[in-house]
């Protein structure tokens, strides 16, 4: 702790992208994932072209999220639920892992087919790949996930939104 504490002085007193770099590397190797997310931030804002700044806070929130993944995964093996599948295939999504997403959400719908959020999430990655790659695939898929959430759950107006804007453009 007491190196902890001497690097934070450092950090303030000649505060550069490399100290705080330094700083957010040594949050992250002692599990204090905020810690760093927040430094990387902090850092960001004082200098917002800094390379290493963003691969640390790139790196810190992928931490975070596999953290909270992992987790979800036990209770998941404990006790499936869609909404727990729904979760995860969020922060798949957010971790821009389209093949965890796709893999979580198609379990989830085998196990509750009735469940409109697994259908909703699926789209969302696909639409991401649409607007991306310009695939008709991946658009059209979309397309059919969302109206199979509409489907499911007519007042859903995400999926509402999603569509409307796809069926736009």
């Amino acid at each position: 702790w007491k190196e902890l504490r001497r690097l934070e002085a450092r950090a303030k007193e000649a505060l550069s992208p490399s100290t705080l770099v330094d700083l957010g590397q040594v949050y992250i190797n002692m599990g204090m994932i905020d810690h760093s997310l927040r430094v990387a931030d902090e850092g960001l804002a004082l200098f917002p072209q800094s390379d290493a700044l963003k691969k640390l806070k790139k790196f810190a929130k992928k931490t975070q999220l596999n953290k909270a993944i992992k987790g979800l995964r036990v209770r998941l093996n404990k006790g499936p639920t869609p909404v727990l599948y729904k979760e995860i295939a969020d922060l798949y999504l957010e971790l821009g892992d389209f093949g965890a997403v796709h893999g979580t959400a198609e379990e989830c719908i085998r196990r509750f087919p009735d469940d409109a959020g697994a259908y909703l999430v699926l789209a969302k990655a696909r639409l991401t790949n649409f607007y991306r790659d310009i695939s008709a695939r991946d658009g059209i898929e979309a397309v059919r996930g969302l109206e199979k959430v509409v489907e499911l759950d007519s007042e859903n107006v995400k999926a509402h939104k999603l569509l409307a804007e796809v069926l736009y453009r």
